[in-house]
Protein backbone atom coordinates (compact mmCIF):
# COMPACT_ATOMS: atom_id res chain seq x y z
CA UNK A 1 0.00 0.00 0.00
CA UNK A 2 1.56 3.55 -1.39
CA UNK A 3 1.80 6.09 1.67
CA UNK A 4 -0.59 8.71 -0.59
CA UNK A 5 -3.28 5.66 -0.57
CA UNK A 6 -3.11 5.43 3.43
CA UNK A 7 -3.01 8.90 3.93
CA UNK A 8 -6.47 8.45 1.90
CA UNK A 9 -7.86 5.68 3.86
CA UNK A 10 -7.19 6.91 6.91
CA UNK A 11 -8.36 10.70 6.07
CA UNK A 12 -11.98 8.92 4.92
CA UNK A 13 -11.99 6.65 8.24
CA UNK A 14 -11.53 10.06 9.90
CA UNK A 15 -14.67 12.10 8.55
CA UNK A 16 -17.49 13.05 10.77
CA UNK A 17 -20.64 10.15 10.08
CA UNK A 18 -23.35 12.58 9.31
CA UNK A 19 -26.36 11.38 12.40
CA UNK A 20 -29.43 10.04 11.01
CA UNK A 21 -32.41 11.59 12.41
CA UNK A 22 -34.51 9.78 15.54
CA UNK A 23 -37.74 8.86 16.45
CA UNK A 24 -38.67 9.14 19.88
CA UNK A 25 -41.68 7.64 21.66
CA UNK A 26 -43.92 9.29 24.03
CA UNK A 27 -46.37 6.20 26.08
CA UNK A 28 -49.01 7.99 28.77
CA UNK A 29 -50.31 4.44 29.74
CA UNK A 30 -46.93 2.27 29.84
CA UNK A 31 -44.40 4.97 29.11
CA UNK A 32 -41.40 5.38 31.69
CA UNK A 33 -38.58 8.37 31.67
CA UNK A 34 -35.94 5.75 33.01
CA UNK A 35 -36.67 4.40 28.96
CA UNK A 36 -34.29 5.19 26.17
CA UNK A 37 -37.21 6.10 24.56
CA UNK A 38 -36.37 4.50 21.43
CA UNK A 39 -39.17 1.72 20.54
CA UNK A 40 -43.02 2.37 20.18
CA UNK A 41 -43.69 -0.41 22.86
CA UNK A 42 -41.59 -1.63 25.70
CA UNK A 43 -38.91 -3.95 24.09
CA UNK A 44 -36.80 -5.16 27.66
CA UNK A 45 -34.07 -4.08 29.43
CA UNK A 46 -34.04 -0.15 29.27
CA UNK A 47 -35.91 -0.19 25.33
CA UNK A 48 -39.43 1.69 25.37
CA UNK A 49 -41.06 4.73 25.32
CA UNK A 50 -41.03 7.44 27.41
CA UNK A 51 -43.74 8.88 29.88
CA UNK A 52 -43.64 12.35 29.44
CA UNK A 53 -43.57 14.73 26.14
CA UNK A 54 -40.90 16.77 28.21
CA UNK A 55 -38.87 14.08 28.82
CA UNK A 56 -38.54 13.53 24.62
CA UNK A 57 -38.31 17.06 24.12
CA UNK A 58 -35.35 17.65 26.19
CA UNK A 59 -34.04 14.50 25.17
CA UNK A 60 -34.33 15.02 21.18
CA UNK A 61 -32.54 17.74 18.54
CA UNK A 62 -32.52 18.58 15.22
CA UNK A 63 -34.19 16.52 12.64
CA UNK A 64 -35.44 14.32 15.34
CA UNK A 65 -39.43 13.59 15.63
CA UNK A 66 -41.43 12.59 18.83
CA UNK A 67 -44.46 10.59 18.20
CA UNK A 68 -47.11 10.43 20.91
CA UNK A 69 -48.54 6.89 20.92
CA UNK A 70 -52.13 6.95 20.18
CA UNK A 71 -53.69 5.43 23.50
CA UNK A 72 -57.18 6.76 23.54
CA UNK A 73 -56.22 8.50 26.85
CA UNK A 74 -56.03 12.05 27.77
CA UNK A 75 -52.16 13.37 28.07
CA UNK A 76 -52.62 14.95 31.01
CA UNK A 77 -49.23 17.08 30.22
CA UNK A 78 -48.29 20.06 28.56
CA UNK A 79 -45.35 19.94 25.69
CA UNK A 80 -42.79 22.46 26.68
CA UNK A 81 -40.24 24.08 24.58
CA UNK A 82 -38.49 26.57 26.88
CA UNK A 83 -35.15 26.87 27.11
CA UNK A 84 -34.67 24.31 23.55
CA UNK A 85 -33.16 25.82 21.28
CA UNK A 86 -35.43 23.78 18.38
CA UNK A 87 -34.18 22.58 15.21
CA UNK A 88 -31.85 23.74 12.23
CA UNK A 89 -33.17 24.62 8.65
CA UNK A 90 -34.07 21.45 6.69
CA UNK A 91 -33.95 19.93 9.65
CA UNK A 92 -36.79 20.94 12.17
CA UNK A 93 -37.54 19.08 15.80
CA UNK A 94 -40.84 17.40 15.06
CA UNK A 95 -43.90 16.51 17.59
CA UNK A 96 -46.35 14.74 16.11
CA UNK A 97 -49.42 13.69 19.02
CA UNK A 98 -50.87 11.44 16.03
CA UNK A 99 -54.17 12.95 17.11
CA UNK A 100 -53.23 13.29 20.91
CA UNK A 101 -55.23 15.72 23.28
CA UNK A 102 -53.06 17.63 25.71
CA UNK A 103 -55.22 18.18 28.55
CA UNK A 104 -54.80 21.19 31.30
CA UNK A 105 -57.40 19.35 33.47
CA UNK A 106 -56.83 16.89 36.61
CA UNK A 107 -59.82 15.07 38.55
CA UNK A 108 -60.45 16.64 41.91
CA UNK A 109 -61.90 13.99 43.82
CA UNK A 110 -64.95 13.82 46.46
CA UNK A 111 -62.42 12.81 48.94
CA UNK A 112 -60.36 15.54 50.31
CA UNK A 113 -63.35 18.18 50.34
CA UNK A 114 -64.11 19.86 53.63
CA UNK A 115 -67.43 21.55 55.21
CA UNK A 116 -67.11 25.31 54.93
CA UNK A 117 -70.26 26.69 55.53
CA UNK A 118 -73.42 27.26 54.16
CA UNK A 119 -73.56 23.91 52.16
CA UNK A 120 -70.00 25.56 50.62
CA UNK A 121 -67.01 23.00 50.55
CA UNK A 122 -63.62 23.79 51.00
CA UNK A 123 -59.73 21.68 50.03
CA UNK A 124 -56.41 22.98 50.28
CA UNK A 125 -54.69 20.29 48.34
CA UNK A 126 -55.43 21.66 45.10
CA UNK A 127 -56.51 24.65 43.00
CA UNK A 128 -57.79 25.69 39.85
CA UNK A 129 -57.40 28.51 37.68
CA UNK A 130 -60.47 30.20 35.66
CA UNK A 131 -62.67 27.29 35.42
CA UNK A 132 -63.41 24.34 36.75
CA UNK A 133 -64.90 21.45 34.70
CA UNK A 134 -68.75 19.84 35.90
CA UNK A 135 -69.76 17.61 34.57
CA UNK A 136 -67.97 18.18 31.48
CA UNK A 137 -68.53 21.61 31.02
CA UNK A 138 -66.59 24.75 31.97
CA UNK A 139 -67.77 26.89 34.98
CA UNK A 140 -65.60 30.01 35.26
CA UNK A 141 -65.01 31.23 39.06
CA UNK A 142 -66.94 33.31 40.56
CA UNK A 143 -65.41 37.06 41.21
CA UNK A 144 -65.53 39.20 44.22
CA UNK A 145 -65.97 41.99 42.03
CA UNK A 146 -69.57 40.68 40.31
CA UNK A 147 -71.13 39.85 44.34
CA UNK A 148 -70.71 43.05 45.57
CA UNK A 149 -74.18 44.75 46.93
CA UNK A 150 -74.41 49.08 47.30
CA UNK A 151 -71.95 50.30 49.96
CA UNK A 152 -69.24 47.21 49.82
CA UNK A 153 -65.91 46.94 48.95
CA UNK A 154 -63.33 44.21 47.69
CA UNK A 155 -60.05 43.44 46.41
CA UNK A 156 -58.62 41.93 43.52
CA UNK A 157 -55.15 40.16 44.51
CA UNK A 158 -54.73 38.95 40.62
CA UNK A 159 -55.20 42.03 39.22
CA UNK A 160 -52.79 43.86 41.10
CA UNK A 161 -54.15 44.18 44.50
CA UNK A 162 -56.68 46.57 43.27
CA UNK A 163 -59.57 48.07 45.65
CA UNK A 164 -63.42 47.87 43.66
CA UNK A 165 -66.02 49.88 45.29
CA UNK A 166 -70.09 49.68 44.66
CA UNK A 167 -71.13 53.04 45.69
CA UNK A 168 -74.14 53.13 48.19
CA UNK A 169 -77.85 53.61 45.98
CA UNK A 170 -78.07 56.81 44.92
CA UNK A 171 -74.94 57.85 45.20
CA UNK A 172 -71.52 57.83 42.52
CA UNK A 173 -67.83 56.96 43.94
CA UNK A 174 -66.90 60.09 43.61
CA UNK A 175 -69.66 61.61 45.99
CA UNK A 176 -67.75 59.38 48.94
CA UNK A 177 -65.39 59.28 51.03
CA UNK A 178 -63.31 56.47 51.48
CA UNK A 179 -59.99 55.85 53.56
CA UNK A 180 -57.73 52.51 53.24
CA UNK A 181 -55.34 51.02 55.67
CA UNK A 182 -51.81 49.92 53.86
CA UNK A 183 -50.26 46.96 55.26
CA UNK A 184 -47.38 49.24 56.75
CA UNK A 185 -50.01 51.06 58.79
CA UNK A 186 -50.14 54.17 57.08
CA UNK A 187 -53.81 55.26 56.38
CA UNK A 188 -54.82 56.72 52.44
CA UNK A 189 -57.33 59.13 51.42
CA UNK A 190 -58.54 57.93 48.24
CA UNK A 191 -58.66 60.98 45.57
CA UNK A 192 -62.44 60.38 44.09
CA UNK A 193 -61.14 61.61 40.85
CA UNK A 194 -58.67 58.62 40.49
CA UNK A 195 -61.77 55.60 40.28
CA UNK A 196 -61.91 53.90 37.28
CA UNK A 197 -64.30 51.79 34.99
CA UNK A 198 -64.13 48.07 36.09
CA UNK A 199 -64.91 44.89 34.12
CA UNK A 200 -67.23 43.94 36.67
CA UNK A 201 -70.54 42.56 35.51
CA UNK A 202 -71.95 45.20 37.83
CA UNK A 203 -72.15 48.24 35.76
CA UNK A 204 -71.93 50.87 38.84
CA UNK A 205 -68.77 49.16 40.24
CA UNK A 206 -65.66 51.30 40.27
CA UNK A 207 -61.32 50.13 40.81
CA UNK A 208 -59.04 52.36 42.20
CA UNK A 209 -55.10 51.70 41.07
CA UNK A 210 -51.73 52.34 43.12
CA UNK A 211 -52.68 50.57 46.22
CA UNK A 212 -51.28 48.12 48.23
CA UNK A 213 -53.35 45.14 49.67
CA UNK A 214 -56.02 47.11 51.81
CA UNK A 215 -55.96 45.75 54.98
CA UNK A 216 -59.39 47.92 55.99
CA UNK A 217 -61.74 50.14 54.39
CA UNK A 218 -63.56 53.30 56.01
CA UNK A 219 -66.79 54.94 54.03
CA UNK A 220 -67.91 58.23 54.84
CA UNK A 221 -66.04 57.80 58.70
CA UNK A 222 -67.54 54.11 58.73
CA UNK A 223 -65.61 50.80 58.58
CA UNK A 224 -67.10 48.75 55.58
CA UNK A 225 -66.93 45.60 54.76
CA UNK A 226 -64.78 43.73 52.51
CA UNK A 227 -66.78 40.98 50.66
CA UNK A 228 -64.91 37.76 49.65
CA UNK A 229 -66.84 35.69 46.91
CA UNK A 230 -66.67 32.38 49.04
CA UNK A 231 -69.13 33.91 51.25
CA UNK A 232 -71.35 34.28 49.07
CA UNK A 233 -71.43 31.20 46.44
CA UNK A 234 -74.77 29.87 44.95
CA UNK A 235 -75.24 26.23 44.24
CA UNK A 236 -73.42 25.35 41.37
CA UNK A 237 -70.67 28.05 41.96
CA UNK A 238 -66.68 28.10 42.68
CA UNK A 239 -63.83 30.74 43.66
CA UNK A 240 -60.29 30.30 44.39
CA UNK A 241 -59.23 32.62 47.50
CA UNK A 242 -56.15 32.27 49.77
CA UNK A 243 -54.41 29.11 47.78
CA UNK A 244 -57.68 27.18 48.98
CA UNK A 245 -60.55 25.79 46.48
CA UNK A 246 -64.48 26.67 47.64
CA UNK A 247 -67.34 24.60 46.08
CA UNK A 248 -71.10 25.04 46.65
CA UNK A 249 -72.62 21.57 44.60
CA UNK A 250 -75.77 22.67 42.70
CA UNK A 251 -78.86 21.73 44.27
CA UNK A 252 -79.60 17.88 44.71
CA UNK A 253 -76.15 16.97 43.76
CA UNK A 254 -74.21 14.73 45.74
CA UNK A 255 -70.56 15.67 45.63
CA UNK A 256 -70.05 11.98 44.78
CA UNK A 257 -72.31 11.69 41.81
CA UNK A 258 -70.23 14.39 40.52
CA UNK A 259 -67.31 14.86 37.76
CA UNK A 260 -65.37 17.72 39.12
CA UNK A 261 -61.90 18.71 37.39
CA UNK A 262 -59.05 21.35 38.09
CA UNK A 263 -57.39 23.07 35.66
CA UNK A 264 -54.09 22.95 36.56
CA UNK A 265 -51.76 23.56 33.39
CA UNK A 266 -51.53 27.21 31.88
CA UNK A 267 -50.51 25.80 27.99
CA UNK A 268 -50.69 22.97 25.78
CA UNK A 269 -47.77 23.51 23.57
CA UNK A 270 -45.61 26.59 24.47
CA UNK A 271 -42.37 28.28 23.12
CA UNK A 272 -39.88 30.94 23.85
CA UNK A 273 -36.92 32.51 23.62
CA UNK A 274 -34.96 31.79 20.49
CA UNK A 275 -36.49 28.62 19.65
CA UNK A 276 -36.37 27.95 16.09
CA UNK A 277 -37.53 25.24 13.48
CA UNK A 278 -40.19 23.46 15.60
CA UNK A 279 -43.16 21.63 13.42
CA UNK A 280 -45.94 20.11 16.05
CA UNK A 281 -48.71 18.18 14.01
CA UNK A 282 -51.72 16.19 14.40
CA UNK A 283 -52.36 17.51 17.73
CA UNK A 284 -55.26 18.61 20.37
CA UNK A 285 -55.44 20.84 23.29
CA UNK A 286 -57.78 21.45 25.52
CA UNK A 287 -58.59 23.03 29.19
CA UNK A 288 -55.97 24.68 29.83
CA UNK A 289 -55.94 28.19 31.58
CA UNK A 290 -53.90 30.59 29.31
CA UNK A 291 -53.54 29.42 25.88
CA UNK A 292 -53.63 25.82 23.63
CA UNK A 293 -50.63 26.77 21.60
CA UNK A 294 -48.68 29.77 22.95
CA UNK A 295 -45.35 31.42 21.67
CA UNK A 296 -43.68 33.91 22.69
CA UNK A 297 -39.75 36.18 22.49
CA UNK A 298 -37.84 35.25 19.42
CA UNK A 299 -39.44 31.61 18.30
CA UNK A 300 -39.28 31.76 14.24
CA UNK A 301 -40.32 28.66 11.74
CA UNK A 302 -42.97 27.41 13.69
CA UNK A 303 -44.89 25.60 11.99
CA UNK A 304 -48.25 23.81 13.15
CA UNK A 305 -50.13 21.58 11.20
CA UNK A 306 -53.85 20.29 12.38
CA UNK A 307 -53.38 21.47 15.67
CA UNK A 308 -56.89 21.61 17.01
CA UNK A 309 -57.93 23.55 20.51
CA UNK A 310 -60.81 24.21 22.43
CA UNK A 311 -61.96 25.13 25.90
CA UNK A 312 -59.56 27.04 26.45
CA UNK A 313 -59.34 30.58 29.28
CA UNK A 314 -57.43 32.34 26.67
CA UNK A 315 -56.44 32.07 23.63
CA UNK A 316 -56.79 28.67 20.99
CA UNK A 317 -53.69 29.72 19.36
CA UNK A 318 -51.44 32.95 19.98
CA UNK A 319 -48.45 34.29 19.19
CA UNK A 320 -45.94 37.14 20.93
CA UNK A 321 -43.11 39.52 20.50
CA UNK A 322 -40.83 39.43 17.37
CA UNK A 323 -42.32 35.24 16.57
CA UNK A 324 -42.00 33.78 13.20
CA UNK A 325 -45.42 31.32 13.12
CA UNK A 326 -47.59 29.21 10.22
CA UNK A 327 -50.48 27.52 11.18
CA UNK A 328 -52.07 25.14 8.51
CA UNK A 329 -55.42 22.77 9.42
CA UNK A 330 -57.42 23.57 12.84
CA UNK A 331 -60.40 24.35 14.54
CA UNK A 332 -60.36 26.17 17.67
CA UNK A 333 -63.68 26.59 19.35
CA UNK A 334 -64.99 27.88 23.14
CA UNK A 335 -61.85 29.40 23.42
CA UNK A 336 -62.18 33.44 25.03
CA UNK A 337 -60.16 34.39 21.48
CA UNK A 338 -59.59 31.38 18.91
CA UNK A 339 -56.53 33.25 17.23
CA UNK A 340 -55.25 36.53 18.67
CA UNK A 341 -51.64 37.23 17.53
CA UNK A 342 -49.77 40.63 19.02
CA UNK A 343 -46.57 40.85 17.30
CA UNK A 344 -44.93 43.75 17.03
CA UNK A 345 -42.62 41.82 14.86
CA UNK A 346 -41.69 38.86 12.80
CA UNK A 347 -45.27 37.38 11.06
CA UNK A 348 -47.84 35.26 11.13
CA UNK A 349 -49.33 32.70 8.46
CA UNK A 350 -52.98 31.53 9.06
CA UNK A 351 -54.05 28.77 6.84
CA UNK A 352 -57.32 26.37 6.38
CA UNK A 353 -59.23 26.98 9.95
CA UNK A 354 -61.90 27.10 11.45
CA UNK A 355 -62.90 29.84 14.26
CA UNK A 356 -66.00 29.00 16.17
CA UNK A 357 -68.41 30.64 19.50
CA UNK A 358 -65.41 32.07 20.88
CA UNK A 359 -66.32 34.29 24.20
CA UNK A 360 -64.75 37.50 22.65
CA UNK A 361 -62.85 37.31 19.47
CA UNK A 362 -62.79 34.98 16.25
CA UNK A 363 -59.43 36.28 14.79
CA UNK A 364 -57.56 39.18 16.42
CA UNK A 365 -54.52 41.19 15.18
CA UNK A 366 -52.89 43.72 17.30
CA UNK A 367 -49.43 44.54 15.96
CA UNK A 368 -48.04 47.23 14.30
CA UNK A 369 -45.17 47.57 11.21
CA UNK A 370 -42.73 45.69 10.78
CA UNK A 371 -44.89 42.71 11.73
CA UNK A 372 -47.60 41.31 8.94
CA UNK A 373 -49.95 38.75 8.89
CA UNK A 374 -51.75 36.51 6.80
CA UNK A 375 -55.47 34.90 6.66
CA UNK A 376 -56.74 32.62 4.15
CA UNK A 377 -59.42 29.97 3.92
CA UNK A 378 -61.09 30.82 6.97
CA UNK A 379 -64.22 29.64 8.36
CA UNK A 380 -65.65 32.03 11.01
CA UNK A 381 -69.00 31.28 12.94
CA UNK A 382 -70.27 32.58 15.90
CA UNK A 383 -67.91 35.24 17.52
CA UNK A 384 -68.55 38.43 19.35
CA UNK A 385 -66.10 39.96 17.15
CA UNK A 386 -65.38 37.92 14.32
CA UNK A 387 -62.63 39.21 12.34
CA UNK A 388 -60.49 42.05 13.52
CA UNK A 389 -57.24 42.90 11.81
CA UNK A 390 -54.26 45.71 10.89
CA UNK A 391 -51.33 44.90 8.85
CA UNK A 392 -53.00 42.05 7.01
CA UNK A 393 -54.04 39.69 4.16
CA UNK A 394 -57.04 38.28 3.98
CA UNK A 395 -58.26 35.94 1.43
CA UNK A 396 -61.23 33.45 0.91
CA UNK A 397 -63.47 34.10 4.42
CA UNK A 398 -66.85 33.25 5.12
CA UNK A 399 -68.56 34.81 8.49
CA UNK A 400 -71.75 33.75 9.19
CA UNK A 401 -73.84 34.46 12.43
CA UNK A 402 -76.49 31.66 12.87
CA UNK A 403 -80.26 32.86 13.71
CA UNK A 404 -80.14 32.17 17.38
CA UNK A 405 -76.55 34.12 18.45
CA UNK A 406 -77.27 37.14 19.67
CA UNK A 407 -74.51 39.58 18.97
CA UNK A 408 -71.67 39.34 15.87
CA UNK A 409 -69.68 41.93 14.77
CA UNK A 410 -68.16 40.76 11.34
CA UNK A 411 -65.31 43.09 10.06
CA UNK A 412 -63.26 45.09 12.17
CA UNK A 413 -59.94 46.78 10.39
CA UNK A 414 -57.25 49.11 11.13
CA UNK A 415 -54.42 49.98 9.28
CA UNK A 416 -52.90 47.97 5.49
CA UNK A 417 -55.55 46.02 5.40
CA UNK A 418 -56.78 43.59 2.31
CA UNK A 419 -59.47 41.93 2.11
CA UNK A 420 -60.43 39.51 -0.74
CA UNK A 421 -63.37 37.25 -1.32
CA UNK A 422 -65.20 37.65 1.67
CA UNK A 423 -68.60 36.37 2.36
CA UNK A 424 -70.49 37.38 5.42
CA UNK A 425 -73.76 36.68 6.11
CA UNK A 426 -76.21 37.04 9.19
CA UNK A 427 -73.97 39.21 11.25
CA UNK A 428 -75.40 42.03 13.56
CA UNK A 429 -72.46 44.99 12.04
CA UNK A 430 -70.96 43.98 9.13
CA UNK A 431 -67.90 46.71 9.09
CA UNK A 432 -65.79 48.79 11.18
CA UNK A 433 -63.06 51.72 10.90
CA UNK A 434 -61.61 54.63 12.35
CA UNK A 435 -60.00 57.56 10.54
CA UNK A 436 -56.21 55.79 10.57
CA UNK A 437 -57.57 52.44 9.15
CA UNK A 438 -56.94 51.57 4.63
CA UNK A 439 -58.78 48.80 4.43
CA UNK A 440 -59.26 47.72 0.70
CA UNK A 441 -61.84 44.98 -0.50
CA UNK A 442 -62.32 43.38 -3.27
CA UNK A 443 -64.18 40.75 -4.91
CA UNK A 444 -66.60 40.06 -1.63
CA UNK A 445 -70.19 39.24 -1.29
CA UNK A 446 -71.79 40.88 1.33
CA UNK A 447 -75.78 39.64 2.92
CA UNK A 448 -78.48 42.14 3.82
CA UNK A 449 -80.15 42.21 7.35
CA UNK A 450 -76.79 42.88 8.47
CA UNK A 451 -76.19 46.59 10.38
CA UNK A 452 -73.43 47.80 7.04
CA UNK A 453 -70.71 50.16 7.22
CA UNK A 454 -69.83 52.27 10.08
CA UNK A 455 -66.29 54.68 9.38
CA UNK A 456 -65.21 56.77 12.07
CA UNK A 457 -63.84 59.40 10.05
CA UNK A 458 -65.31 62.66 8.08
CA UNK A 459 -63.40 61.31 4.84
CA UNK A 460 -64.40 57.57 4.59
CA UNK A 461 -63.06 57.45 0.87
CA UNK A 462 -59.56 57.66 2.27
CA UNK A 463 -60.34 55.00 4.78
CA UNK A 464 -62.46 52.43 2.69
CA UNK A 465 -61.89 51.37 -0.66
CA UNK A 466 -64.16 48.89 -2.90
CA UNK A 467 -63.82 46.39 -6.27
CA UNK A 468 -65.72 44.17 -7.31
CA UNK A 469 -67.95 43.94 -4.56
CA UNK A 470 -71.94 42.64 -4.36
CA UNK A 471 -73.96 43.74 -1.27
CA UNK A 472 -77.73 43.60 0.04
CA UNK A 473 -79.77 46.12 -0.99
CA UNK A 474 -80.56 46.95 2.54
CA UNK A 475 -77.52 47.84 3.57
CA UNK A 476 -76.05 50.99 4.92
CA UNK A 477 -73.39 53.53 5.67
CA UNK A 478 -72.43 55.79 8.62
CA UNK A 479 -69.38 58.28 8.60
CA UNK A 480 -68.02 60.59 10.80
CA UNK A 481 -65.16 61.60 13.79
CA UNK A 482 -68.10 61.89 15.94
CA UNK A 483 -71.99 61.71 16.90
CA UNK A 484 -74.44 61.88 15.31
CA UNK A 485 -72.91 60.49 12.22
CA UNK A 486 -73.90 61.08 8.72
CA UNK A 487 -75.57 58.38 6.85
CA UNK A 488 -76.65 57.34 3.58
CA UNK A 489 -77.37 54.11 1.67
CA UNK A 490 -75.32 51.71 0.48
CA UNK A 491 -76.16 52.61 -2.92
CA UNK A 492 -75.75 56.41 -2.39
CA UNK A 493 -72.15 55.81 -0.62
CA UNK A 494 -71.06 53.69 -3.98
CA UNK A 495 -72.04 56.32 -6.15
CA UNK A 496 -69.89 58.94 -3.99
CA UNK A 497 -67.08 56.39 -3.70
CA UNK A 498 -67.47 56.32 -8.10
CA UNK A 499 -66.52 59.78 -7.99
CA UNK A 500 -63.26 59.82 -5.84
CA UNK A 501 -62.26 56.60 -7.31
CA UNK A 502 -63.11 54.40 -3.86
CA UNK A 503 -65.61 52.45 -5.40
CA UNK A 504 -65.34 50.36 -8.81
CA UNK A 505 -67.81 47.68 -9.99
CA UNK A 506 -69.61 47.59 -6.87
CA UNK A 507 -73.82 46.34 -7.15
CA UNK A 508 -76.78 45.48 -5.08
CA UNK A 509 -78.87 42.85 -5.43
CA UNK A 510 -81.27 40.40 -3.31
CA UNK A 511 -79.51 38.12 -1.21
CA UNK A 512 -81.91 35.30 -0.49
CA UNK A 513 -78.70 32.82 -0.86
CA UNK A 514 -78.17 33.97 2.76
CA UNK A 515 -81.11 32.66 4.37
CA UNK A 516 -79.78 29.20 2.55
CA UNK A 517 -76.81 29.40 3.71
CA UNK A 518 -77.58 29.94 7.22
CA UNK A 519 -80.35 27.13 7.22
CA UNK A 520 -77.78 24.61 6.21
CA UNK A 521 -78.78 24.09 2.42
CA UNK A 522 -76.45 22.89 0.04
CA UNK A 523 -75.05 24.74 -2.98
CA UNK A 524 -77.22 27.79 -2.46
CA UNK A 525 -77.49 30.06 -5.45
CA UNK A 526 -74.25 32.53 -4.78
CA UNK A 527 -73.51 34.94 -7.69
CA UNK A 528 -70.30 34.44 -9.60
CA UNK A 529 -66.90 35.64 -9.17
CA UNK A 530 -67.71 37.27 -5.82
CA UNK A 531 -67.17 35.49 -2.60
CA UNK A 532 -65.32 32.83 -1.01
CA UNK A 533 -65.22 29.62 -2.61
CA UNK A 534 -67.71 27.01 -2.78
CA UNK A 535 -64.93 24.54 -1.24
CA UNK A 536 -65.62 26.96 1.80
CA UNK A 537 -69.03 26.42 1.55
CA UNK A 538 -69.09 22.96 1.72
CA UNK A 539 -66.29 22.84 4.31
CA UNK A 540 -68.94 24.94 6.61
CA UNK A 541 -71.89 22.93 5.67
CA UNK A 542 -69.54 19.82 6.33
CA UNK A 543 -68.78 21.10 9.93
CA UNK A 544 -72.19 22.16 10.82
CA UNK A 545 -73.01 18.30 10.14
CA UNK A 546 -70.34 16.78 12.32
CA UNK A 547 -71.68 19.04 15.08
Amino acid sequence: MTNALLTILIAVALMPVPCSAADYYVDNTVGDDALDGRPAKVNGGNRGPFATINKAIRTAGSGDTIHLNPTGKLYRQNADFYGHKGGEQGKPLTLDGHGATLSGAEPCPAEGWKPWKDGALMRDDMISHMFLLIEGKMVFATLSINVLQPGEFCIAPSDANRLYFYPPDGKKSNDCEVEVGQPDGTAVKLDPANWQYSHSRISAVRRYPGLQKPTWVKLNGKEAPIIHAKERLQAGEWCAEDNALYFHPPAGKALKDLSVECIVRQNGVQMTGETAHVTVRNLNAQHVYNDGYNIHGHVTHAEFYNCNARECGDEGFSSHDKCETLLDGAVYEYCDNAIANVNTEGYSITRNVVLANSRSFGFLILTKEPAWHELTNAILVDNPSQVSLSHTKADNLLILKSPGFKIAQALQCGPATELRRVTAAGNSALFRADANSRVSIVDSLFAGGQRGFHIRSDDPFAVLSLLNVVAGPDLSVEWGSKYPWRTATFAEWVRDAGSKGAAREVTTQETSWAEALLAGIRSPRLPEKTGCSQNLIERYLDYCTRK
